[in-house]
Order: C-alpha cells, then sequence, then structure tokens
C-alpha cells in the first residue's frame, strides 16, 4: 500500500535503513552472527532502544535474555527493498545503495 501511495516515504525508509548498516553490521557481531542485525527500535544511530516501557504487561518476569536480543526481521528489510526495486525500476538506487543492505 505504502509503496503505490507514497513511494517517496518509502525510499526515505530505504536509506535510513541504508544508513545504519554498519551499526547493523556490528549489532550482528555482537550476538556472534555474519550479516546485519536490525534493531526492533533504531534509534538516529542505528542502535537498539527498545526498552521495557514499550512492553505491554509485567516486566519482573520478563526472559531479559530473550529481550535483549529483540532483532527486527531482517528478512523484511530485505523484502521492502526488493519490492521498491520492483515497483519503480530505479536500477541506480539498486545498485548504489539497496544492493548492500540485501
Amino acid at each position: 500500500f505504502y509503496l503505490t501511495k507514497f513511494p517517496k516515504v518509502c525510499k526515505a525508509h530505504l536509506i535510513y535503513r541504508a544508513t545504519r548498516l554498519s551499526m547493523a553490521k556490528q549489532n550482528a557481531g555482537i550476538q556472534g552472527h555474519k550479516g546485519a542485525l536490525y534493531p526492533w527500535h533504531s534509534a538516529g544511530t542505528g542502535k537498539e532502544v527498545c526498552r521495557p516501557r514499550h512492553w505491554i504487561g509485567r516486566t519482573d518476569d520478563m526472559d531479559w535474555e530473550a529481550f535483549n536480543k529483540c532483532y527486527h526481521v531482517n528478512h523484511a528489510v530485505f523484502y521492502n527493498c526488493w519490492q521498491y526495486y520492483q515497483e519503480t525500476n530505479e536500477i541506480e538506487f539498486l545498485e548504489d545503495t539497496l544492493l548492500e543492505v540485501m
């Protein structure tokens, strides 16, 4: 829906992801993974900022280890990049910005 109605907003969102790729790679390394891990709630720097107050319910019995590994579903980032290219055919944007994210 957003891509067909608001393509400029979608492009801005993908640029946001691309400019935070280095932090996503650092997040992956910290968790012992290769590639990139985008945070669930991202600060302007790309750092995870999701805190218990964002969760509904009680926090005293939370699984804190699982909470600290709460990352965005990364294949959704890939999918959004690919869908944008499929809709717009912006080959330069794909090559210059999206491919590294994908």
